[in-house]
């Protein structure tokens, strides 16, 4: 299937904690999706039966289930699904099988590409099982986006939200909470630079990119592109490289 001849009827998107933080939910419908809830194991292969179209992973389960088989994917792919994912676990599949026939899209995306030891834990985060998929911690990818507009800002030296990221970075990705973020600010690099952390918490919003990355995909309709690519982009504080 072409990248531009996508069957308008059939498209697929398996999202959850991602798509329950837009701001504007209905640009998904908009853009003629059927949302399905985040990907387990088998869910791909359950709707190959039908008419080839666009399937779009965003979202998938791995704590208490088996997570999305790259087996079903690439069958997806050979009977002529097009194939893109992004933000979360869309994004750690699209890069494992970017020389198979799946697209990626989106800074998450971008930053598997560089070869910096961008690990998958940096996207995942506790939720609810359920709508609304209600949060209970936040990725480390939000987090270091964070730090770099804290630092940008002369809130929190380069070095500083370094040693911040790697603390986190050697928690559990279930206490990575904005509670203990802050507490891990005060512990490093003062209380300053932990007050302005806690007065900025607008900030959060612009730092949730895994968010941004599916509000952009909506809104370019890269799939209708076939010349798209992707950008090796270096992540904050995991490369010697600032993006």
């Amino acid at each position: 299937m072409n990248s531009f001849t996508v069957n308008n009827f059939n498209k697929i998107m398996f999202a959850g904690p991602t798509y329950a933080g837009l701001s504007d939910r209905s640009m998904v419908a908009r853009a003629g999706f059927r949302i399905l809830e985040p990907a387990r194991r088998g869910d791909v292969q359950a709707l190959l039966s039908g008419e080839p179209g666009l399937l779009v992973l965003v979202d998938g389960r791995f704590d208490q289930t088996l997570a999305v088989g790259h087996a079903e994917l690439r069958r997806a792919l050979e009977l002529g699904w097009q194939v893109w994912g992004l933000s979360s676990m869309g994004a750690i599949r699209a890069f494992e099988m970017r020389f198979l026939g799946m697209r990626g899209f989106g800074r998450v995306y971008e930053h598997f590409l560089t070869g910096d030891d961008f690990q998958d834990d940096e996207v995942a985060l506790l939720h609810s099982t359920e709508e609304p998929y209600t949060a209970f911690s936040e990725p480390l990818i939000h987090l270091r986006y964070f730090l770099y507009e804290m630092e940008k800002s002369g809130e929190i030296s380069a070095d500083l939200a370094w040693l911040v990221a790697d603390s986190l970075k050697r928690r559990w990705f279930g206490d990575r909470t904005l509670a203990v973020f802050f507490e891990s600010i005060h512990q490093i690099a003062g209380v300053r630079a932990a007050q302005a952390a806690r007065n900025g918490t607008n900030r959060i919003e612009e730092a949730r990119i895994k968010i941004r990355d599916l509000q952009f995909f909506l809104e370019s309709s890269p799939w209708l592109d076939p010349n798209h690519d992707a950008i090796p982009t270096p992540c904050p504080y995991l490369s010697a490289v600032t993006p």
